[in-house]
């Protein structure tokens, strides 16, 4: 969360004031949310469309003005939740609005439309000046699995000669360009002659290149991402090639010529797997403990794969290439058997004693299948290894035709009869090495709250995924702003639950200051602007960690009919004189928002204009001050304003000053135009030097009087035990503020007259604004007392004149935040150490399903909250586990350090497999482990793995290994996915393949009666049933 306040959080906000009136929506909001709703919910994607991006907060606020969500239809067309011009320039890196911030996610920090959507809504409000519109093409990812996708990131690939590599341009191009056309890029921008020979290597290391013979590919086809030096190589006046002459740098790389045809290879191949090794031909090392490339972003990836690369009986069946004799090219939830061959490649080079291999041809299987590992995004290493768990299960599946499953009641039969019925029906379907080493069955009871009735159902599982018993709370840092003006803000990082509401946050923190929780007003301020005001009834969920979330103390309760909290901006006007050949000369003016916004509370139907500004400033006299000079009534020259910023004087409170002040003439001068003028003169005096000013020691020299003779201060921090004296008072007197209950704090309602003399110094103008501060409702002015009228919500830009904002806002004060104490205590949300044997009790404990995930029973013929059970029914050789340390939700993104402690040896899972009749070892030993560092923006993926040829833990960091010297560092909070062997397991049995027949003893107690409900294959992991349901005896058919 950020933390710097003031003048260096600004974010552009408003166009040239002539161009408002157009950029308003003059299209009637209903329509507006007719017409965008029918085009969004009806335009798909399709290749070679054009799509926009549009900044997620100005999407949002647009969807509250148009009530395009039920929840937020009450309030629909308020002109101040207007959005005004749509502002992309959080989607930039910089000001410049040319590059794209790294690592956006869509829907949380941009929306995608379809172009006629972004032409009506650019039509509709224009786009604030100096941004252009962000289009990307969609394009088709994946070969035999098409996905089409939004290209958001182009591919920035650095070009060079062979021959000058220090010399490198970087261009942009769609990861569907072909390399063809790359080349001639490349030709261009080198000045190459056309006819010469040339060829094309990736430069993905300082010494690896790898050569890219097919130019009819695209940059995804061939694994080019982000980043990736492409070398255009081009052949000597002799016939040779510059590289020849250093050919012994680099090792496994084939080569081919584009222009004349000649051409040269040098592969080693395994079928048509190619591997192209970075390290020269003498590196070589123990088999196992070769080092992966990473080739951007694959640390997730080279982490499973050495994981898996380290389980003996899987590793052996494919050194010992068995896999050829059972791939399945004809099973169409398989992937031609292109997964399997490609890992068996793999793993060839990994055990061949090199130094380092590189999985890219692995990858670019992997996204021809799975469209989510497309690119170099950071992934999830436990997302792809069930990827290629399932994916190689299906290339070796050895049933080559899956036959149809027909259901048959368990007619209250014992769980071990129905646990192998269920068994042998997936093994009828689902075959191979994978299912013979890792796969293992759950037993899933579920029970009706209301009849009791059950249903017991045996699935398969490929892996366990265990929940990490944590403390349901969460951190949140927010800035607290006192009524009080002269607190500076302070940041406060408080405990609260993650299931609970904004009521629960202002408890905890008024518990934290003693302040009234009734009385506070929470905000997420984006770009220095008030993005959304939360209601004590929205989710903590809500509040994103990025968010900047503020806490204003307000001296009324929010929903007092008697006030309207109104939402303060700052904003900085320039305006410059503009040129223009068909308008001619004219003034061009701006507005930038500054600062952080605040909140005042005023009487809904009786502030005035002058009450208002004394009362904003107030408000801001912490760090609003006039400058000495000013005071003095002296010239001011911008060259030294510039070079010794002027001295400073805080403008001071003088509450309960006399009518008898105003009534003599007292006036707000506007002076805002004044300073620094054009002959770089302050032209009018803003304090009277016939009335010396009063300074903090005054005050506290005088004390507060209520009845100054002279009209003098009563205060100058404004107490909050004085009542402040209207300007309907009578001559003299005191009396009650005008609207309001003199019996509230008078923090409320503090009415401070800036005033020195007879002057009150106007430093800015007022103008009501829409919520983002972009568009202009209307300008107030000064009608004598007459009050003026606000609705709710209403939001107020102070305008400040460039030169007036440098000389009054003391930009020190202004970004003072301070910090509480709890910002420096220690998160206690977890608990300090946490066992497996934990998390296998919770994963095995009875739930009760929630609201949104309810259970059919079939006797009550309603929906239930059942309670659900699963526990462990039969073990695999081979157990994966998975520590639930990432969790998802619609508001709710969450990483779990929580240190889980697991025997390395010796894992005794006996106590939870509930199967009386196996009497299989159920002792197991760690063979590897994928960890992960950091937290969800970010992180690095490594491997503990132990090798099954020196009996040693090593430690794979990418193409980095190394010897563990101690097995203390096994296990750690980073550790993710656990693989254990079973203890008695030593070597891989081959079964031969059964074409889905089995002669068992279940098969012979099949009844011959009419069956029904026969099962389709289906498309998905294969760990979960393919839609089997055993029925209970109440004739439910299984969990739903």
């Amino acid at each position: 969360m950020a933390t710097a306040m003031g003048d260096d959080h600004t974010a552009d906000s408003t166009e040239p004031e002539e161009s408002l009136p157009t950029r308003n929506a003059p299209v009637d909001y209903r329509t507006q949310l007719s017409q965008l709703k029918r085009i969004i919910n009806m335009t798909e994607l399709k290749e070679g469309t054009s799509w926009f991006l549009l900044d997620t907060h100005w999407f949002k606020q647009w969807k509250r003005y148009v009530g395009y969500d039920s929840w937020e239809q009450t309030n629909a067309g308020q002109e101040s939740a207007n959005p005004g011009p749509i502002d992309n320039k959080s989607l930039f890196k910089d000001d410049s609005c040319n590059d794209l911030k790294i690592g956006m996610i869509d829907e949380l920090d941009y929306h995608l439309l379809p172009s006629d959507a972004w032409e009506k809504l650019s039509t509709w409000y224009g786009v604030v000046d100096g941004q252009q519109a962000v289009e990307r093409k969609v394009i088709s990812q994946g070969l035999y699995v098409k996905h089409l996708k939004v290209e958001v990131y182009l591919t920035d690939v650095k070009l060079s000669l062979f021959t000058a590599q220090d010399e490198v341009a970087v261009k942009k191009f769609s990861k569907a360009e072909k390399l063809e056309n790359v080349v001639q890029v490349m030709k261009q921008l080198f000045e190459v002659q056309d006819g010469l020979d040339v060829r094309l290597w990736s430069k993905y290391m300082s010494t690896s290149y790898e050569s890219l013979d097919k130019l009819d590919v695209t940059l995804q086809d061939s694994s080019i991402y982000t980043g990736q030096g492409l070398v255009l190589e081009v052949r000597n006046e002799d016939g040779s090639w510059p590289r020849e002459k250093s050919e012994s740098q680099f090792r496994n790389s084939s080569s081919s010529s584009v222009g004349s045809g000649s051409s040269s290879s040098r592969t080693q191949s395994y079928g048509w797997y190619s591997s192209y090794s970075s390290s020269s031909y003498s590196s070589t090392t123990d088999p196992g403990l070769t080092g992966l490339n990473n080739l951007g972003n694959t640390c997730f990836m080279n982490s499973a794969l050495q994981c898996l690369s380290n389980t003996p009986p899987l590793t052996q069946y494919f050194l010992e290439k068995r896999h050829e004799q059972e791939i399945n090219r004809s099973n169409p939830l398989g992937m031609k058997g292109r997964i399997a061959e490609a890992y068996g490649g793999l793993l060839l080079d990994m055990w061949g004693g090199s130094c380092v291999a590189s999985p890219r041809t692995f990858k670019a299987e992997v996204g021809r299948f799975a469209p989510q590992f497309v690119g170099y995004q950071q992934h999830d290493s436990q997302e792809l290894l069930a990827f290629l768990l399932d994916g190689l299960h299906e290339d070796l599946n050895r049933v080559k035709s899956k036959p149809y499953i027909e259901l048959k009641d368990s007619n209250g039969r014992p769980d071990q009869e129905v646990a192998i019925e269920a068994w042998q029906n997936h093994r009828r379907r689902n075959d191979s090495v994978i299912v013979d080493l890792i796969q293992g069955q759950y037993k899933s009871t579920v029970v009706c709250p209301t009849c009791k009735r059950f249903s017991v159902t045996f699935d398969p599982f490929m892996y366990l995924t265990l929940p990490l018993p944590v403390k349901k709370t969460r951190r949140i840092e927010l800035v607290l702003v006192r009524s009080d003006p002269m607190i500076p803000p302070m940041l406060y990082r408080l405990t609260v639950p993650k299931i609970g509401t904004i009521s629960d946050v202002a408890k905890e923190l008024a518990r934290q200051t003693g302040l009234d929780h009734r009385k506070l007003l929470f905000a997420d301020v984006y770009s220095c602007r008030l993005h959304k005001i939360f209601s004590s009834r929205d989710a903590i969920q809500t509040i994103y960690d990025r968010d900047e979330v503020y806490a204003y103390e307000i001296p009324v309760e929010r929903d007092d009919p008697e006030f309207i909290l109104l939402r303060i901006y700052h904003r900085e006007r320039r305006t410059r004189a503009v040129n223009s050949f068909h308008s001619g000369s004219y003034n061009y003016t701006s507005s930038t928002l500054f600062g952080w916004p605040f909140v005042v509370a005023v009487s809904r139907e009786k502030i005035t204009y002058k009450e208002l500004y004394r009362q904003l400033i107030s408000q801001m006299r912490r760090f609003v001050q006039c400058p000495n000079r000013a005071i003095e009534g002296e010239a001011v020259d911008n060259r030294e304003c510039e070079e010794h910023p002027p001295a400073r004087r805080r403008l001071l409170d003088i509450a309960n000053a006399s009518d008898n002040q105003e009534q003599e003439g007292v006036e707000m001068e506007d002076v805002s135009n004044n300073v620094g003028g054009s002959d770089g003169t302050l032209d009018n005096q803003i304090l009277d030097k016939n009335h010396p000013a009063v300074t903090d020691n005054d005050v506290e020299r005088n004390g507060p009087s209520d009845n100054n003779e002279d009209g003098a201060v009563a205060g100058a921090r404004g107490d909050d035990q004085n009542q402040m004296q209207t300007e309907d008072s009578p001559q003299g007197s005191s009396s009650e503020q005008q609207g309001v209950d003199k019996n509230r704090p008078a923090a409320a309602v503090e009415d401070v007259n800036v005033v020195v003399g007879e002057h009150i110094p106007k430093l800015f103008t007022m103008t009501v604004v829409n919520s983002y501060g972009s568009s202009e409702l209307r300008q107030l002015e000064d009608n004598d007392d007459r009050p003026i009228q606000f609705k709710d919500p209403s939001y107020v830009a102070l305008d400040w004149d460039s030169d007036m904002k440098f000389d009054c806002i003391d930009t020190t004060a202004f970004k003072l935040l301070e910090k509480d104490d709890s910002c420096w205590a220690i998160a206690d949300n977890q608990p300090k150490e946490v066992n497996l044997h934990d998390c296998i009790e919770l994963f095995t404990s009875t739930e009760t399903l929630s609201e949104e995930d309810p259970w059919y029973c079939s006797k009550c013929k309603d929906f239930k909250q059942a309670d659900k059970t699963m526990t462990l029914w039969q073990l695999p050789e081979v157990l994966v586990v998975h520590l639930k340390r990432f969790s998802y939700d619609r508001y709710w993104r969450d990483k779990l350090d929580t240190f889980v402690k697991f025997p390395v040896d010796g894992l005794d899972m006996s106590p939870y497999v509930v199967n009386p009749d196996d009497t299989t070892c159920k002792t197991y030993d760690l063979c590897a482990i994928s960890n992960h560092y950091g937290g969800l923006g970010g992180g690095h993926y490594t491997a503990y793995c132990k090798n099954k040829d020196t009996g040693k833990w090593y430690h794979f960091d990418d193409s980095s290994v190394s010897e563990m010297q101690s097995d203390d560092r096994l296990v750690s909070k980073a550790a993710y996915v656990l693989v254990y062997l079973r203890h008695d397991v030593s070597k891989v049995v081959i079964r031969e393949p059964s074409n889905g027949e089995f002669d068992d003893e279940m098969d012979e107690k099949q009844d011959d009666s009419e069956k029904s409900g026969e099962v389709e294959a289906q498309h998905g992991n294969s760990s979960e049933p393919d839609n089997i349901e055993m029925k209970d005896e109440n004739g439910d058919n299984g969990n739903d």
